[in-house]
């Protein structure tokens, strides 16, 4: 293992693009059915809960219109006061789902599928919390972002209202604003991108303590990992156009071929873009892609819960 150890920490000094790919393929392979299923026993939790709420929410409209009262007013309102509390239900399992994925994906064999589930539950609320808080700060940034170009541009715009026609430097504005978003939410996701695998790989409950973690584990790698998380967007942008365009051929000779097909890309899809963020964790801790997960997660596994 020293071997190995020593391996890591050689790499730790170059984030290496090639590296963390294959360490995606590594986990969709070994782990992807587990991660997969995670989120179909959440979704059907969120279905039969939102069927319940919203088949109650139908049944009191239909009694509120054919005849008002309060009565049928209150059970009106109590269920609409249901389905809101549901919604921030949903948004719970959402997060929750996540978190016991990348638990099952990056937990060492013979953990179990349920302590991923359990640890989902108790992460889900302290990490919604913290994405709120989140959500605001960057709402803030953003609106500060716009504040120069909204004045920069007014009276570009006031011109165009007077039938001059949009100036060249309005579209040149438009598109320095857009690469300037791009480059900052990249910028963000390469630094921040991996606190929730690294949560889970070491069982975090506190979302500040992951946020702190992800910077300071991708301090020095951020131009590579904005590349990377680019070039990964951009060949699943590509390989979507590739896929539809011989689907839509396909669904020419039989529609009922297109599901076969689709229904496998997509969910294949979906599980590499959660382990995506495994791997650029998995390689920035230094780790060979073809150790085994017992040995790479021994460590994480010792992490204490709730810190």
């Amino acid at each position: 293992m020293s071997g190995a150890k020593q391996g890591g920490k050689d790499m730790m000094e170059k984030f290496a693009i090639a590296r963390a790919w294959r360490d995606t393929v590594q986990l969709t392979r070994q782990r992807g059915l587990a991660v997969l299923g995670v989120f179909v026993l959440v979704g059907v939790i969120a279905a039969v809960i939102g069927f319940a709420v919203l088949a109650s929410l139908f049944g009191s409209f239909a009694q509120f219109a054919a005849g008002a009262s309060s009565q049928t007013a209150s059970a009106l309102a109590s269920n609409i006061g249901l389905f809101g509390l549901a919604y921030a239900v949903f948004g719970l399992l959402y997060i929750g789902a996540y978190m016991a994925a990348w638990r099952v994906a990056l937990s060492p064999p013979g953990t179990g599928f349920g302590d991923g589930l359990i640890y989902g539950i108790k992460a889900c609320v302290p990490v919604l919390l913290a994405g709120l808080l989140f959500s605001v700060a960057a709402a803030a940034v953003f609106l500060i972002l716009m504040l120069p170009f909204g004045f920069a541009t007014t009276g570009l715009f006031a011109g165009f209202n007077n039938g001059a026609g949009p100036p060249a430097s309005m579209f040149l504005a438009a598109f320095g604003f857009v690469i300037l978003f791009l480059v900052l939410f990249l910028f963000v996701y390469a630094r921040l991108g991996i606190a929730g695998p690294l949560m889970a790989a070491r069982r975090m409950i506190n979302p500040f303590r992951g946020l702190a973690e992800s910077w300071r584990l991708t301090r020095g790698h951020s131009l590579r990992l904005m590349g990377y998380i680019f070039l990964f967007n951009l060949a699943f942008f590509a390989a979507y156009l590739m896929i539809g365009t011989i689907v839509g051929l396909m669904g020419v000779i039989s529609p009922t071929l297109v599901y076969i097909v689709m229904i496998p890309v997509y969910l294949l899809a979906f599980v590499v873009q959660i382990t995506m963020p495994a791997g650029i964790y998995t390689t920035l801790r230094g780790h060979l892609v073809d150790e085994d997960l017992d040995e790479i997660f021994g460590e994480d596994r010792a992490e204490p819960d709730g810190v």
